[in-house]
C-alpha cells in the first residue's frame, strides 16, 4: 500500500474523533446539568408532601452514575451509609424528620444500588467525577445550613415536639388575659406553616411580627416575647419557617427564611385587617435579615423595621465562626446558603421607621467583623444615626441573646420601639 493510500484511509478518523469526543463532552454536561438541576429544583418544585424524598431521589440519580466507576469506594460508602441509616431506625424509628429526609429515605436507593450493581451501566470516568462533584456542593449545601439554621436539627424529633406542644398548651391556659390564635399559612411550594397570633385582652391596633434567631423555635419565642415581655403592648405574630416544628417542608436556601415570613406577613394582614403602617417587622440576629429583606421587598409599604442584634451579611455573621479565610468563607455562604445582606435592604428603608439595637459586646453577631452597627455598615446602609441603640450592659448572661426587657436600657428601649409606631 502507497504513502498515498494510506493518508487517505487514515483521512476519516479525524472527524470520527472529534465526533467521539463531542459526544463525551456533550452527554458529561447533559449528566452534570441534570443532577444538578435534581439538586436544586426538586426540593423547590415537589409536591409538599413528597419534598421530604428530593434528597432520595439526587442520592439515587448519584448512584446510577458513578456506582460502577467508583466501584470500591461507593460499595464502602453505601454500606457505611446502610449502617448508618439502621442504626438511626433502631434508635428513634421514623420519627425524626431531619434523619428520615437526609439518612433513611436515601437509604432506599444505597440498597438498591448496593444489590443490583450488575444492572447499573458503566459511566466515563469524566462523568462520574461530574455527577459526584454536583452531590458533594449538595450535601456541603446541606450540612453549612444546618449550622446556619440549627432550629430544623433542634425540632426534627416528634417526640420533643409532642414536649414542645404540651408546655405551650399550658402556657396559653396560663395566659388569662389574651386571646391565642393558631392557624396554617401556605407558603411558596406549597409548604404548610405553623402560625401563631397572640392578642391582648385590651384591643391595640398595634401589632409586632417577631423573626427570631436561628436556632429559635415559635413556641419558645411566643412564651419570652408574648406573655411575659412588657416592652410594647401590641398583638403578637410568630411562626415556625418551614422544617421547624409542625411546619412542612425544609429549608434548603436562606431566602425560603424571607418567603416564609412574607407569606405569614401578608395572611395576617388580611385576616386581621392590619395597616402596614402597624406592624413592626422585628427580627432577632438571622430574623433581623429576614426582616430587612422582607420590608426591602416592599418598599411602597410603610412597614417599621425593629433588627434587634443583627448582623450586615449572613456572610459577615458565617466569619467570626469559620476557620477558613474570610474571602472564603463568604464565597462559600453565597454559593451553598445564600446570602442575606441586610446593609443592601436597609438601602431602600430610606424614610422608613427603623431602630437598630446592638452591643459592642454580643459574643455571637461581633462588633467589628458583622455588626449592622459597625462604621463601615453603617456607611453603606443609608441609615441615620439617630436609628441605632446602642446596649451597654456587660452583667447580663448573654449579650446577644438575653430578652431586651433584661437589660437596664428598657425604659429607652420601650420608648423608641412606640416611635416606631408614629
Amino acid at each position: 500500500m502507497s504513502v498515498v493510500e494510506m493518508e487517505k484511509d487514515s483521512q476519516p478518523e479525524q472527524p470520527m474523533r472529534s465526533k467521539n469526543f463531542l459526544h463525551r463532552v456533550g452527554t458529561t454536561i447533559l449528566f452534570v446539568g441534570t443532577s444538578f438541576a435534581l439538586s436544586v429544583c426538586t426540593p423547590r418544585f415537589l409536591p409538599s408532601a413528597v419534598k421530604d424524598f428530593a434528597p432520595t431521589i439526587m442520592w439515587g440519580f448519584t448512584c446510577f452514575c458513578v456506582r460502577r466507576a467508583f466501584k470500591m469506594m461507593m460499595t464502602l460508602v453505601l454500606i457505611t451509609h446502610l449502617l448508618a441509616s439502621g442504626a438511626s431506625l433502631w434508635s428513634c424509628g421514623f420519627s425524626n424528620r431531619v434523619a428520615n429526609r437526609a439518612l433513611i429515605f436515601p437509604s432506599f436507593a444505597s440498597l438498591a444500588a448496593l444489590l443490583a450493581t450488575w444492572r447499573l451501566p458503566t459511566m466515563p470516568l469524566e462523568r462520574a467525577i461530574g455527577v459526584s462533584l454536583v452531590q458533594t456542593w449538595s450535601i456541603s449545601c446541606g450540612l453549612i445550613l444546618f449550622a446556619v439554621f440549627p432550629a430544623t436539627l433542634i425540632s426534627g424529633s416528634n417526640w420533643n415536639q409532642a414536649k414542645r406542644d404540651a408546655r405551650f398548651d399550658q402556657v396559653i391556659e396560663r395566659a388569662t388575659d389574651q386571646r391565642v390564635e393558631r392557624f396554617t399559612v401556605q407558603s411558596t411550594g406549597g409548604v404548610q406553616l405553623d402560625a401563631v397570633a397572640v392578642m391582648p385582652e385590651d384591643p391595640t391596633e398595634h401589632w409586632v411580627a417577631y423573626f427570631g434567631g436561628n436556632a429559635e423555635i415559635m413556641e419558645n419565642s411566643t412564651e419570652d416575647m408574648a406573655f411575659s415581655n412588657h416592652l410594647v403592648h401590641a398583638n403578637w405574630l410568630f411562626h415556625n419557617p418551614r422544617g421547624v416544628g409542625r411546619s412542612s417542608g425544609y429549608v434548603c436556601w436562606a431566602n425560603d427564611l424571607v418567603d416564609d415570613a412574607e407569606a405569614v406577613v401578608w395572611e395576617a394582614v388580611r385576616r386581621y385587617n392590619i395597616n402596614p403602617k402597624n406592624l413592626i417587622l422585628w427580627g432577632h440576629s438571622i430574623g433581623g435579615g429576614v426582616a430587612a429583606a422582607l420590608a426591602g421587598r416592599y418598599s411602597d409599604f410603610p412597614f417599621p423595621v425593629l433588627l434587634d442584634r443583627t448582623f450586615s451579611r449572613l456572610s459577615d455573621a458565617a466569619v467570626s465562626f469559620s476557620p477558613f479565610p474570610a474571602t472564603v468563607t463568604r464565597g462559600a455562604i453565597k454559593v451553598t446558603t445564600g446570602d442575606l445582606n441586610v446593609v443592601k435592604s436597609c438601602r431602600s428603608l430610606k424614610g422608613r421607621n427603623v431602630l437598630v439595637i446592638f452591643h459592642r459586646s454580643d459574643e455571637i453577631i461581633r462588633f467589628n467583623i458583622s455588626s449592622i452597627a459597625r462604621p463601615t455598615a453603617v456607611k453603606k446602609s443609608g441609615l441615620n444615626k439617630s436609628s441605632f441603640l446602642e446596649l451597654q450592659s456587660t452583667f447580663v448572661p448573654s449579650p446577644h441573646n438575653t430578652p431586651l426587657d433584661y437589660f437596664p436600657e428598657v425604659t429607652q428601649i420601650q420608648r423608641r420601639i412606640i416611635q416606631l409606631y408614629e
